[in-house]
């Protein structure tokens, strides 16, 4: 998760993100005007207690809260501005809310959420905080954890996203990009330190969702061919040309193109002496992915 989705999903809320303004007055400063939406606008910024840099928009004219935006490093698309616009605002009480909440990534709306309601300081009935009868408490991986062999030359690195790699005769085949270039860049360093001396050959890639292919540049700077669904050739190419200046990595370093290898048939990967089911591949036309064959 990006630095600036952890800081949105806390200061969401107008009425929590000002308060927070309010107490970081030392960092506040104006950076002038500009437009939204052919609106003019008056922008402050102000340092968030984490680091982050948080642009505040307001509309020149109503003097209402138009947006925040904070510049991230998106593990796919590189730099770029991070939303939320406010819009609807009515009188709640003694104050006056949004009733609309949009969430923008790199200009590309996310989440466009509207509210029927709203109410203030309600009772809340405490049975809404007890967790439902029978349900599995889902524990988070603890950092730091060794990777676990579940098969012959078959491998799990644990981490915040769980990842599969098979040590060939030769070479390593990984499975899945995780969601970010940090967790893949980890998962790289567990499998040189669990097979030193066999190059990265393959990543298989079943579908072009960020949390499969957000990690994807981290193989892409190893030189690692990547096999994956037509679907997500562009994509791919799209994470590895993307510009990433604000959160530098491997592939920032040392640019090259993506070695991609699309799949539609059957995809079999054999060396002589490693040749299983987790092996084989196939392309899913109705749900648009590979799958296990």
């Amino acid at each position: 998760m990006t630095c600036a989705a952890r800081v949105n999903r806390s200061i969401r809320y107008p009425e929590i993100l000002l308060p927070i303004v309010w107490d970081r007055l030392e960092t506040l400063r104006y950076l002038g005007e500009s437009q939204y939406e052919g609106q003019k606008q008056l922008v402050i910024t102000f340092a968030h207690q984490n680091g982050a840099q948080i642009s505040l928009y307001f509309n020149a004219q109503t003097a209402l809260f138009t947006k925040s935006e904070i510049l991230s490093g998106h593990p796919v698309l590189g730099d770029a501005a991070e939303e939320l616009v406010y819009d609807d605002w009515r009188p709640v009480g003694k104050l006056t809310l949004p009733f609309r909440y949009i969430s923008k990534v790199g200009g590309v709306i996310l989440q466009d959420l509207r509210a029927t309601s709203i109410t203030v300081d309600a009772r809340l009935d405490e049975s809404l905080f007890v967790a439902p009868e029978g349900l599995a408490k889902v524990e988070r991986t603890p950092p730091g954890r060794k990777v676990v062999k579940p098969g012959e030359d078959v491998y799990l690195a644990p981490g915040d996203y769980n990842s599969v790699f098979v040590a060939f005769n030769d070479h390593i085949l990984a499975l899945e990009a995780g969601s970010d270039n940090q967790s893949s860049a980890n998962v790289i360093a567990q499998i040189k330190e669990t097979a030193p001396g066999k190059p990265i050959r393959y990543l298989v890639s079943t579908h072009f969702h960020f949390d499969h292919i957000g990690g994807v540049r981290s193989f892409t700077a190893e030189g690692t061919a990547i096999v994956t669904t037509p679907d997500a050739k562009s994509v791919i190419e799209r994470a590895a040309a993307a510009a990433h200046t604000i959160r530098l990595d491997a592939l920032s370093r040392s640019p090259r193109a993506p070695v991609i290898e699309t799949l539609k048939g059957k995809r079999v990967f054999d060396d002589g002496a490693h040749l299983t089911a987790d092996n084989l591949w196939r392309w899913d036309e109705q749900n648009r992915k590979l799958i296990r064959a």
